[in-house]
């Protein structure tokens, strides 16, 4: 049967090459990641799986907000930056250009995404462990959902590997 539905963790996936490394301009940057979106996405329609994007819009907690005032004052003192401005709001947009439908998720974003792919018999796709604290109803072990960790491309069609933390589950 294989996966029919998959949420995905976007910010998670690797479909912006890191500015900090790529020593591109962030034109040419947001044009790689228009590919990687396109190729992405046909790739999921040729494989017969429908993609439900979500993004981390959440309230930052005081120390989320440390934490991202610190990362800023790093990029000026060393005057690099991993990521582009606004690259959340880019990649939603070219998700949605592409056809999927994307959440931005104004709570914790893993907490959003998984009791979606519970709620929609979906799997997912993102590298965190995180989505291994939530159990299923009524006890068990192991995430209530299929987990994967990475994807490739090949010959057109969505190859998912399967997370590393990934545990069968257990009834």
């Amino acid at each position: 049967a294989g996966v029919k539905a998959l949420h995905v963790d976007a910010l998670n996936l690797e479909l912006f090459p890191n500015a900090a490394t790529a020593f591109q301009s962030p034109y040419t940057i947001l044009k790689s990641a228009r590919k990687r979106v396109k190729l992405f996405v046909r790739a999921a329609e040729k494989s017969g799986v429908k993609l439900t994007a979500f993004i981390d819009a959440a309230r930052k907690t005081d120390e989320a907000r440390e934490k991202w005032y610190s990362r800023r004052v790093k990029e000026v003192r060393t005057g690099k930056r991993r990521i582009l401005q606004g690259q959340s709001t880019m990649l939603g947009d070219l998700l949605r250009a592409e056809g999927v439908v994307v959440h931005y998720s104004i709570v914790d974003n893993d907490d959003t995404l998984a009791a979606h792919a519970y709620a929609d018999g979906a799997s997912v796709l993102s590298a965190d462990k995180d989505f291994f604290r939530y159990v299923p109803e009524g006890g068990g072990e192991g995430a209530p959902y299929s987990v994967y960790s990475d994807y490739h491309v090949s010959n057109g069609r969505l190859l998912l590997r399967p997370h590393p933390h990934h545990k069968a589950r257990k009834e």
